[in-house]
């Protein structure tokens, strides 16, 4: 077998194949590059931003809760909730500012900002009609990621301010007064 790999054509042809392997992008697995939990934080977000709720199981882990101002829910029960603000703000975004990582940990901030263009399915089982307005407010996000799949999330922002953005709820009812 060594008389194989010291033949020098043999030697020439191993060189040249792994030349245009590597030129048509082959790796293997040792070779790909293992995304940071910061990277999977900021992937995740992409996903949401797709508005293709399909693909966010991508970076989610089984039994995955999420809590947020709106309640505790399943993986299942977060898409419902990001396909209603898809309905509700098409153009919507999450803009991340800065992140930092701590072994598994993760903790982001940053904006929402979208157009209200459709209607928003409220709390009380009640339809916001679009009211043409634009909201923007901050978000932080403490997240644990564990073997490239969130596994804990922990999203805060300012729901009362949100609505009276959108003129409904207590801050709306002030500005009327």
């Amino acid at each position: 077998m060594s008389n194989l790999i010291t033949n020098p054509s043999i030697k020439t042809s191993l060189s040249a194949f792994a030349i245009i392997a590597m030129a048509i992008g082959c790796t293997t697995n040792a070779d790909a590059k293992a995304q940071t939990n910061r990277e999977v934080v900021l992937r995740y977000f992409q996903l949401v931003d797709s508005k293709k709720t399909e693909t966010i199981s991508q970076a989610e882990a089984a039994g995955l809760t999420y809590r947020l101002p709106v309640g505790a829910m399943d993986a299942s029960g977060h898409t419902q909730l990001i396909k209603g603000f898809a309905a509700a703000f098409p153009n919507y975004k999450h803009t991340i500012a800065r992140c930092v990582e701590a072994g598994d940990l993760v903790s982001c901030e940053g904006m929402f900002s979208g157009d209200h263009t459709g209607p928003l399915a409220m709390a009380d089982g009640s339809v916001l009609p679009a009211t043409q307005k634009h909201v923007e407010f901050p978000i932080a996000v403490f997240a644990r990621v564990q073997n490239g799949k969130l596994v804990e999330f922990n999203g805060y922002f300012d729901l009362l301010g949100f609505l009276g953005q959108l003129g409904v709820g207590p801050a709306a009812a002030k500005k009327s007064k």
